[in-house]
């Protein structure tokens, strides 16, 4: 059970961070006058805070780790830069709730058909009535949220 729990809190944690980085980069655009140049730097202090990361703790990548790397695997920083883009564009217009909202309803959805089909070399987890009964909770979660 423990093996689950803090990998758990991780991810809640995380969440818990994704909630307060949002209104805080919708601030930091309207700062700048710009949800790009609001992302831009918000990249550019993450990236400082991981090879901060990086510089203590020296992880070793291992030989050949670029050639075995698929090319869909690299393209994981466009989908965050993405993502802070346009909720640093859409929290000030939808409102902190409707857009982490929205968001977390998309991965839910989009995760669920990855674990179904076992994408990207996850392992497969069928997606079974209670699996799609939760997509569809968090749906309409989205939605009452959104028009509230």
């Amino acid at each position: 059970m423990l093996q689950l729990a803090i990998p758990f809190l991780a991810v809640l944690f995380v969440g818990l961070g994704i909630a307060i980085e949002t209104p805080t980069n919708a601030l930091l655009g309207k700062s700048l006058n710009s949800a790009l140049w609001a992302s831009l730097v918000s990249f550019i202090v993450g990236t400082l805070v991981l090879g901060v990361a990086a510089a203590a703790t020296r992880p070793r990548l291992p030989e050949g780790w670029s050639a075995a790397t698929p090319w869909y695997a690299w393209v994981g920083g466009v989908y965050g830069a993405a993502v802070v883009l346009a909720s640093a564009w859409a929290t000030p217009k939808l409102g902190a709730g409707a857009t982490l909202v929205v968001i977390v309803a998309s991965q839910v959805a989009l995760g669920v058909a990855l674990d179904h089909f076992g994408v990207f070399g996850l392992t497969q987890h069928p997606a079974g009535w209670l699996r799609i009964g939760g997509v569809l909770v968090v749906t309409i979660g989205a939605v009452l949220v959104s028009v509230g």
